[in-house]
């Protein structure tokens, strides 16, 4: 048995009295899940992610690891503004990566940059005017992939006509 380690006195058997985790200031536990490297460099977040972002509990809330380091770094986010990655890494909670926009403005920056460095497919095909195709919800494909998509679709389609055309269940039943 020895002290709770938050200060707070009570007997116990782990390093925390049940429930007084939340209680420790949320800058120490903050720091604790951060990877620090140079101010060039992301600084990775080692803690709970949602949807590739840090989050980290405050008197049960989640909240963002990426603001939470902007607002103990840099000051608070000004209204009306969100915070953007400037490196594109989600988990990233370096404060000298992220810029304050606009939520349209962040929109605008993700579709220019959604393909930042993919030149080709994951088959291999160079992304081209004339290879790519943009579909409607902003993604985009290779036209070579879905060529051959297609022709083994039509291929295992035709193959499995027969069979299905000659499939006689009832005299299966009968015997």
């Amino acid at each position: 048995m020895g002290a709770c380690a938050c200060g707070c006195g009570e007997e116990t058997k782990t390093n925390y009295v049940k429930g007084h985790n939340g209680r420790r200031p949320l800058t120490e536990r903050f720091w604790e899940k951060v990877r620090p490297a140079g101010v060039d460099e992301c600084w990775e977040w080692a803690g709970s992610l949602s949807r590739g972002y840090g989050q980290i509990n405050s008197g049960g809330r989640m909240l963002k690891a990426h603001r939470v380091a902007w607002e103990l770094l840099r000051g608070p986010i000004p209204e009306g503004l969100t915070i953007d990655h400037l490196c594109y890494n989600p988990p990233c909670v370096n404060p000298w990566h992220m810029d304050p926009v606009t939520i349209e403005e962040n929109s605008r920056r993700v579709r220019a940059n959604q393909f930042k460095g993919q030149e080709a497919c994951k088959r291999g095909h160079a992304y081209t005017p004339e290879n790519t195709r943009l579909r409607e919800w902003g993604g985009r494909s290779c036209r070579q992939c879905d060529r051959m998509h297609a022709r083994k679709s039509k291929t295992k389609n035709i193959a499995l006509r027969p069979a299905v055309a000659n499939h006689d269940p009832l005299a299966e039943l009968l015997g």
